[in-house]
């Protein structure tokens, strides 16, 4: 046995001896300490399936929602403003608790809550973690002061080519992450710190250790004010001028796909961009509110010399730190970015003013024709106003964008509830080919903020009892090439999502998606735009098979068509287990997939560590499987473990070039400590 299998099989005693010891400590002690529910797994699945920077952006996400299982919110106090940092909920269904709340006094339980119009026992059950039932008199609530530490250590078991003599990677395969957070009632630090797959530790160019630190300090002396101090992230109107970060977009709830959840944010992600640093006040005075940001900071960047000059011809933003390019673009230009967003509300209306400033070290060019309007040379700025009104179960909403460059761009909505159960939303979109802006992040078909005009349908049905149909539909078209694109052209996405309740326990859930936009061909004198049809089928079945165990079956059927047809389908199994007590969990996988292609890849999302994503995309023909364990060894100790595994069965050889691996099996080991004082 060589020295690789012998370190594979001792991993994997160890990681079973911790299994087998966890589930004895666990019986001795009371509460689970993750926030996520199965639902909440499903709605994070499809919003961030299509999303480029997924990972980090789930990784806040999931920061942001452990953050307010700590400190819930009191339904019974709290404006529209405070429950709508429950991402999931739409203004309807907002309003509609509001409304409630008020002719019937106090919300006394989650079950009452279930009973609420617009909302069910699933959309109860996701927001459980979150609120709580205290006095309608309660102004604020006070949280006791409390440390958290997590340190995770993750690692591909087999060798990957890019380790092997001569080294393309200087550093070790092992990804290595540090958290600290602080908490209380008027005071948030934290601090991030890690380590890519890869990268060195404690050796040039990292000779003082991570690869990537980041912290803030967030200080809120009053409900009304907070100070931001270190990392942060902008969310600022629809989108059109700035938004870092997490962003809804089309999903399963398509009533939730308007931007409502705007202001500062603390920014814990070990995603290495899309943020700033600096200092950033939101402050509330009457019926104005300001938001004044200041960001000094470093940006990865690829620079060139040109005529004698330095330019910067791209913004690399995978952080990744391994090979001599990678580090040579670390940290290669400072940019400075300043702004402000200043509102008005008025009893059912509110306007706002937003606008930043971006100053780069060196001029920014672009080579491409297809982002030849995208914005060129030292500076960009942006100026937007934004508006909401409400009237009943009637909102209007929309932002209005310029980049003093000729370039304009809008987005205008509309959401109805003209009759109990059955609500719409309608929602215009256009960006001129001369907008550009370096924060936006609006919703749109491409990736960038350009050239793109559309219009998205969506509805909710609640007709037939225990049934849900939500439907959406965007159509699209652009005015010139794209990256993917030969030229002008058009398109469209559609999806459907029925939703079922057999009992209180038992739910049958489906998805249809299609989508049809254009893709270049490249022929041997010419390109042309072609149709790419992508249509995907889905079936789950859910329930709880005891009070301590659950189960969900899911298969997927996926369509390709563009210069060739490819087909793929998935079928996997899931079961989870608890202790009563809740402090021990256990929760596996064994999928079964078949793709023709790349191109035909299925996604499924995976139970993971705490402040983890996990999404993998399944291709080719394998099977997947995993074992995640939680034990909690005492109030202030928490191990989490996961152990996963690809097994191709008609490939002898995984992945190319650095990550290349010989053999047909993948197999990953993450370990994470969670100590809370």
């Amino acid at each position: 046995m060589d020295r690789r299998d012998l370190n594979v099989s001792s991993m994997k005693k160890i990681f079973f001896t911790i299994i087998f010891f966890s589930v004895i400590v666990s019986e001795i002690n009371g509460q689970s300490e993750s926030p996520i529910s199965k639902d909440l797994e499903e709605w994070m699945e499809d919003v961030f399936s299509k999303n480029s920077k997924g990972e980090a952006d789930a990784e806040q996400f999931l920061y942001s929602v452990q953050l307010l299982s700590e400190n819930p919110i009191n339904v019974n106090s709290a404006d529209s403003h405070e429950l709508l940092s429950l991402m999931f909920l739409d203004k309807f269904r907002i309003q509609s608790l509001i409304d409630y709340r008020t002719k019937n006094g106090e919300i006394l339980s989650i079950y009452e809550l279930a009973l609420i119009p617009g909302f069910d026992k699933r959309i109860a059950g996701m927001m459980e973690p979150f609120i709580r039932f205290g006095d309608k008199r309660e102004t604020h609530f006070k949280s006791k002061g409390h440390h958290e530490i997590v340190l995770q250590g993750n690692r591909v078991l087999e060798k990957q080519k890019g380790y092997n003599e001569p080294r393309s990677f200087d550093g070790s395969p092992d990804k290595i992450s540090l958290r600290y957070r602080y908490s209380s009632s008027k005071l948030l630090t934290g601090y991030t710190a890690d380590k890519d797959p890869g990268e060195t530790f404690f050796k040039s160019p990292n000779e003082k250790g991570f690869d990537f630190n980041s912290g803030y300090v967030q200080i809120s002396p009053n409900k009304n004010n907070t100070i931001f101090m270190g990392d942060y992230v902008v969310h600022f109107g629809q989108g059109l001028v700035a938004w870092q970060g997490f962003s809804l977009g089309a999903s399963s709830q398509p009533m939730s796909m308007a931007k409502f959840n705007q202001g500062i944010k603390s920014y814990s992600s070990s995603g290495e961009y899309g943020f700033m640093r600096g200092i950033a006040l939101s402050g509330k005075y009457g019926k104005f509110s300001v938001m004044p940001f200041f960001s000094y900071h470093k940006e990865d960047a690829s620079l060139e010399n040109i005529d004698g000059g330095k330019f910067i011809t791209s913004f690399p933003e995978t952080g990744y730190h391994r090979t001599t390019g990678e580090i040579e673009r670390k940290n290669a230009a400072y940019v400075l970015s300043t702004g402000s967003r200043v509102s008005f509300d008025g009893k059912c209306y509110s306007v706002s003013i937003n606008g930043y400033y971006n100053h780069y070290q060196y001029p920014v060019v672009r080579k491409s024709e297809y982002n030849r309007y995208y914005f060129n040379g030292n500076s960009i700025g942006n100026i937007s106003m934004d508006y909401q009104y409400s009237l009943h179960h009637f909102f209007l909403y929309g932002e209005l964008a310029t980049n003093f460059d000729k370039g304009w761009a809008t987005v205008s909505g509309v959401m109805v509830n003209p009759v109990d159960k059955l609500e719409f939303i309608a929602a215009y979109r256009n960006i001129g080919i001369r907008y550009s802006s370096a924060m936006a992040s609006p919703f749109t078909e491409g990736s960038a903020a350009n050239d793109e005009e559309g219009l998205y349908i969506g509805s909710r049905m609640m007709y037939i009892p225990n049934l849900t149909i939500n439907f959406s539909v965007d159509f699209f078209r652009y005015r010139r090439l794209k990256y993917t694109t030969a030229g002008p052209d058009n398109g469209y996405e559609l999806a459907v999502y029925p939703e079922y309740s057999f009992s209180e326990k038992w739910q049958l859930s489906g998805k249809y998606f299609r989508e049809c936009k254009p893709v270049k061909v490249t022929g041997e004198y010419s390109r042309i735009n072609v149709d790419q049809i992508r249509q995907l089928f889905r079936l789950n079945l859910k329930g709880e098979l005891s009070p301590s165990f659950t189960w969900k079956c899911r298969f997927d059927q996926s369509f390709y068509h563009h210069d060739h047809r490819s087909t793929g389908f998935m079928i996997c199994e899931d079961i989870g287990y608890h202790t009563h007590n809740s402090k021990f969990g256990l929760w596996c996988r064994f999928g079964y997939f078949k793709t023709g292609d790349y191109d035909s890849r299925l996604y499924a999302y995976e139970n993971d560590l705490l402040y983890n994503f996990s999404f993998p995309p399944l291709y080719g023909h394998g099977i997947r499987t995993y074992l995640s364990e939680k034990v909690e060894i005492s109030k202030k100790i928490v191990i989490r473990i996961k152990y996963g595994e690809f097994w191709y069965l008609d490939d002898h050889q995984i992945g190319s070039g650095n990550y290349e691996i010989e053999g047909n099996r993948k197999k990953e080991l993450k370990i994470q400590l969670r100590l809370k004082i």
